[in-house]
């Protein structure tokens, strides 16, 4: 298994893997663990995002970490 693989397989996961950087990259900026309450602004952000620099300023703009 190489990394051609992985991004293979990453790419056949793109909205899982989009989710689950979002929640770790959320979890991360606000200090504190995500809940089922954050569930909903997470889909959010992962879906509106295009890129890495778009899901860490959606991040920074968003409601949750505005308020953390």
């Amino acid at each position: 298994k190489d990394v051609t693989e992985l991004k293979s397989i990453l790419l056949q996961h793109k909205q899982q893997f989009a989710k689950a950087l979002t929640e770790k990259l959320l979890a991360y900026a606000i200090g504190r663990e995500m809940t089922v309450n954050d569930r909903p602004q997470i889909d959010t952000l992962a879906q509106s995002a295009k890129g890495f620099r778009d899901l860490i300023t959606a991040i920074a703009l968003s409601d949750t970490f505005r308020s953390k």
